[in-house]
Order: C-alpha cells, then sequence, then structure tokens
C-alpha cells in the first residue's frame, strides 16, 4: 500500500514523523522535495539505524540513567508508613 501525503510546512514533518513513531510501523518510505532544506535535515536527524542487539548497560550510559536513590526512597517509605497488608492495598487497585 502506497499513502502520499503531502507537506506544505516544515514543522508537519516533524509532527508527522512523531505519529508515525507511535504506530510501530516496519518502516516508512518519506520522498522530499529537494528544496525543503529543513525537511531533509529533519529525516537526516532521524534517519538512524536499529540496533540488532539491546545492551542494557549502554542504554543506560546513554540515557544517563543514575537508577533509584535506595537511601532516599527507604526514607520515603518510612515517611508514608503504610501500615495496610499488601494484599489489601493490591485489591483495591482492581476496585
Amino acid at each position: 500500500m502506497k499513502l502520499t501525503i503531502e507537506i506544505g510546512n516544515p514543522s508537519e514533518v516533524e509532527q508527522l514523523l512523531q505519529i508515525f513513531s507511535t504506530l510501530n510501523l516496519e518502516s516508512i518510505h518519506v520522498v522530499v522535495d529537494d528544496k525543503d532544506y529543513h525537511a531533509k535535515e529533519v529525516l537526516r536527524k532521524l534517519n538512524r539505524p536499529i540496533k540488532k542487539r539491546l545492551d542494557i548497560e549502554a542504554l543506560k550510559k546513554e540515557k544517563n540513567y543514575k537508577g533509584v536513590n535506595r537511601e532516599r526512597f527507604d526514607q520515603l517509605v518510612k515517611e508514608i508508613n503504610i501500615t495496610e497488608p499488601i494484599e489489601l492495598l493490591m485489591s483495591q487497585l482492581s476496585q
């Protein structure tokens, strides 16, 4: 199936690609007018190869993930002072 969409405003390219990214498509083929420099730059930034293997440690480093501050987490747990059993709390989620 082929879908053709004409875009007049360069910001529409970014909006359209954001919509496409949520659709879990296998691939998207975009043809841009040679004169539309902004659209070509947006596509160039987005066009990067998909990694075949997911490396969690590399992803954490790339996203600057710090993890949970265990001391702060434990402090919050104490401050909340939940006394109900976990089974009761879980059953209330489905109500």
